[in-house]
Order: C-alpha cells, then sequence, then structure tokens
C-alpha cells in the first residue's frame, strides 16, 4: 500500500493467528529494503489505512 508517500507492506492476520517463518522473513527483508512493515490483526485496521468505511469493508 501506498499513501502519502510511504510505503507499507502489511501482513493481515486473524486475531489469534502469528505469521509464519517465512512471512517473518519476507517482512524482515522489505524492512531491510527501508519499506514499513506491520502485521494486522484486525479489520479495523484495514478500512481507514484504505480510505474506506468499516461498513464496506469485508470480513
Amino acid at each position: 500500500m501506498v499513501r502519502s508517500g510511504r510505503l507499507l507492506a502489511v501482513e493481515f492476520k486473524r486475531e489469534s493467528a502469528k505469521p509464519t517463518a517465512a512471512q517473518h522473513a519476507w517482512l524482515a527483508a522489505l524492512a531491510v529494503a527501508g519499506v514499513e512493515v506491520d502485521v494486522w490483526r484486525h479489520r479495523a485496521h484495514l478500512a481507514p489505512a484504505c480510505g474506506i468505511q468499516p461498513s464496506q469493508s469485508r470480513r
């Protein structure tokens, strides 16, 4: 996702799920390259970040 000149790589997970070792490695490689990375565990993060209303986001 690119917003306001920032590149953000996000791994979306269910509330109880954790990123796999491969996902951690991918996020770490992106971070070393200067990309902002994060893991989001709730769909409420998605709506504001994408500029949409929560009722428009899918579960």
